[in-house]
């Protein structure tokens, strides 16, 4: 399938939620834009009108390459909805959607959880402004540095602090293999792909995380898993 314009894509995902909550009437308030972000992912911000409370308010569309893995989308919505059940602010996801061909790749349709990005105070640096506001600007730097190392540090704190089983119980209930976000599970891909790849560069590495396995506990955190969400530090979200 060709990849579609975002006109299309905009029509498509109308059609299917309308038919899948059973809102024949449901029109946009605010049509899909895309918001810059999204490493591997086209992301798009759009609002609804005459649908369930489900889907009111701000959504997001997380829209996948055609070619990506769909069990990718069901194990980020596992993540996503077990982390909101547990009060940790991420956004939960309304929509799961495998078939790449309803919008050209594997989606999700999420809430939009307010807030800014981390590096909102450093974006787009100096730039328009004078030589005496840019030197203000780089002085101010450290301070700015610090304060997104802080917050950082405390989201990833409050996360880790999670219990994990609650996560691995929904991984499974989602039909996946839960192996794929424990380190032993990510520790045995890896050795594969190095084996499979003759990366032998890369053996000194898996050494290194063979001999350093981190401990085990009788109740076991998020440390000890990993869900293939990657936080970027400047473009991460806090919610408002």
């Amino acid at each position: 399938m060709p990849p579609l314009d975002d006109a299309e894509i905009a029509r498509r995902l109308l059609h299917h939620l309308a038919r899948a909550f059973g809102c024949a009437d449901a029109a946009y308030v605010a049509a899909p834009v895309r918001i810059q972000g999204g490493f591997d992912t086209t992301i798009f911000g759009f609002t609804l009108d005459r649908v369930p409370p489900a889907l009111a308010g701000p959504l997001i569309l997380r829209l996948s390459h055609a070619d990506a893995d769909p069990a990718r989308v069901k194990l980020e919505t596992a993540v996503q909805n077990t982390l909101a059940d547990m009060g940790f602010p991420a956004p939960r996801v309304m929509v799961t959607e495998s078939d790449p061909d309803i919008l050209g790749g594997p989606f999700m349709v999420m809430q939009r959880v307010p807030g800014k990005p981390l590096g909102h105070a450093i974006g787009g640096f100096g730039a328009g402004s004078s030589f005496p506001k840019q030197l203000q600007l780089l002085l101010k730097l450290p301070a700015i540095l610090a304060g997104i190392i802080e917050q950082w540090v405390e989201v990833q704190v409050r996360l880790h602090q999670l219990p994990a089983e609650p996560l691995l119980q929904a991984v499974t209930a989602a039909g996946l293999d839960a192996r794929v976000i424990t380190f032993e599970g990510q520790l045995a891909r890896f050795r594969t792909i190095v084996e499979r790849c003759a990366l032998t560069g890369l053996e000194p590495a898996l050494a290194w995380l063979e001999n350093h396995r981190p401990r085990r506990r009788k109740r076991r955190s998020a440390t000890a898993i990993s869900t293939r969400s990657t936080f970027w530090p400047t473009t991460a979200s806090l919610p408002a």
